[in-house]
């Protein structure tokens, strides 16, 4: 198959609602794209004889690429106009798009996400018979973009629907969501999440961090990965690991992440005395660096108030973690209480105690959980597996005489 990947968006960042909508591209950049999921999704296709191409926003475009460096394997980075009314991190104009998948004729077009620019303009222009939405979003977001989408699902979005040949949920939230706005029909039988490289795998590192962090080789360590802002929860965690502390005093939080609150956090931190047993890594780091975080972890916690869909449980659950979550689209898929780990209702300081106190206290619990999350997420977010999985829905497409090439 020759087949087309769509995401634009490889970081997102929050809007603002501003002109320009950004101080600085370099906000947007990473340092390499060679650990971008859509880079090993992509790889894994051309592993199966495939021939891919990639397009992202040329907004993103890292110094070290690895464009033009696998065969059958082809990077673009599209011209993103109109930045500062198109906000590049939520809705990049890309119109040269249209062109290119009308020239190069892909037997799939798998776009990501109904609601993406790039995918309205290749679902209204592109006149392809064979375009495949791979959907994330499982309801209407906040005030005022909520007011878009309902316009969106309810005009434009029905003559998209027509040119649509099938979707592909990641979730069952999404299949609910999408059931409800009439999408049902062309809905793949199979939801199918997002796709974890390998890389991420069980691993014993602590002897690594003996001299960076108060540990030792009882310590049960604790891991957040979060953006550092008021839904994540991470206030609300602070406050469950001065709690827990007083029954368990070997116990050490790291959490990995920056934001608005970083500095309200420390201080919260130090009000606690909690110096010796949290830690706040805010600096930038490599996939390799936080595959090693989950690797050094006992337990990976979530405490978000509000979550879409964190990529942040199929990594844990990768790593053979039990994860302890609030509820969300992904941990209500794969989370099975005390199976592959804790779901608790919200994000409250008390739930969160309980449920560490719960793992904590029965070492063999948590490790069997860890095994049982590592098996669930090997049938699921294993990128080699999920490739299949996707070509395999591909197969199921059947193209119309009068649309096909």
């Amino acid at each position: 198959m020759k087949i087309a990947l769509v995401n634009l968006v490889t970081k997102t960042i929050k809007p603002i609602f501003s002109l320009p909508p950004y101080k600085s591209k370099k906000q947007f950049l990473l340092d390499t794209d060679r650990e971008l999921n859509i880079i090993d999704l992509g790889k894994e296709f051309v592993k199966s004889g495939h021939e891919v191409t990639i397009f992202i926003s040329d907004v993103f475009k890292p110094k070290d690429t690895i464009q033009n460096e696998i065969p059958g394997l082809n990077v673009i980075y599209i011209k993103t106009h109109l930045q500062a009314f198109f906000i590049p991190s939520r809705f990049p104009f890309a119109p040269e798009i249209i062109k290119n998948v009308r020239i190069e004729q892909y037997d799939i077009i798998l776009c990501y996400d109904f609601f993406e620019l790039s995918s309205i303009l290749i679902l209204l222009f592109s006149k392809s018979p064979s375009i495949v939405i791979w959907q994330e979003l499982d309801k209407f977001p906040r005030f005022p973009l909520n007011i878009i989408h309902y316009l969106f699902y309810h005009t434009i979005g029905l003559m998209c629907k027509k040119n649509m040949r099938l979707m592909i949920p990641k979730t069952q939230h999404t299949r609910t969501f999408m059931t409800s706005l009439g999408l049902e029909s062309i809905l793949y039988a199979k939801n199918i999440m997002w796709g974890f490289s390998n890389d991420f795998h069980p691993g014993y590192v602590r002897d690594e961090y003996y001299a960076k962090y108060p540990i030792n080789k009882k310590t049960t360590i604790i891991l957040a990965v979060a953006r550092l802002e008021e839904d994540k929860g991470i206030g609300n965690l602070i406050c469950a690991i001065a709690s827990l502390i007083k029954t368990n005093p070997n116990c050490y939080l790291l959490i990995k992440g920056d934001g608005p609150l970083y500095t309200q956090y420390l201080n919260l931190i130090k009000e606690l005395k909690l110096e010796q047993s949290i830690m706040i890594l805010k600096d930038k780091i490599s996939r390799s660096e936080l595959i090693k975080l989950y690797q050094l972890c006992d337990i990976f916690i979530l405490p978000s108030e509000r979550d879409l869909m964190p990529f942040s449980i199929g990594e844990a659950m990768m790593t053979g973690k039990p994860v302890i979550s609030t509820k969300n689209a992904v941990a209500e898929d794969f989370i099975r209480t005390n199976r592959t780990g804790i779901m608790i209702e919200r994000s409250d300081s008390t739930l969160l105690l309980n449920s560490l106190q719960s793992l904590i206290n029965d070492s063999e619990k948590f490790k069997q959980l860890g095994l049982n999350a590592r098996s669930t997420a090997l049938d699921n977010f294993a990128i080699n597996n999920v490739a299949n999985q996707l070509i395999s829905a591909f197969k199921t497409i059947k193209i119309p005489k009068n649309d096909s090439k």
